[in-house]
């Protein structure tokens, strides 16, 4: 029984060394056959809206750059503003839209009523919010 185990165990490292070998497949990016070989190609340039604290987020791309002032009003904000406040990302800022739709926000809050948003968001917005 240990010689079994013994040569079960040799021939999968030979199959793994043989295996290791072999060449790959092509690439396929895009449409694109690459080779291995190849440097891969340089990724389309794209531009995200600038975070308030100076930090990019990949969850918000965006085709133009915002410019967010010191303080927004989360009444007359627009999406790509919200969005560039720090921990705000697409889905909390539609619920913000959301929510001022139903009853406009008269301190910060009132924020809190937002799924989402709870004490510790609020003290991370406190700064970059005015009412």
């Amino acid at each position: 029984m240990l010689a079994l185990t013994f040569a079960l165990f040799l021939a999968g490292i030979g199959w793994k060394v043989a295996h290791a070998s072999a060449s790959l497949p092509p690439l396929v990016l895009q449409g694109e056959v690459v080779s291995w070989q190849d440097s891969a190609p340089a990724p389309e340039r794209s531009e995200t809206i600038s975070k308030a604290s100076s930090m990019e987020s990949p969850r918000a791309p965006s085709s133009k750059t915002v410019a967010v002032p010191a303080r927004i009003n989360p009444n007359t904000a627009t999406r790509e503003q919200l969005i560039a406040l720090p921990g705000v990302g697409p889905a909390l800022a539609a619920r913000i839209l959301e929510a001022r739709v139903k009853s406009p926000f008269r301190s910060l809050a009132d924020l809190d009523r937002v799924k989402g948003i709870g004490p510790a968001k609020l003290e991370t917005l406190r700064s970059h919010l005015t009412f």
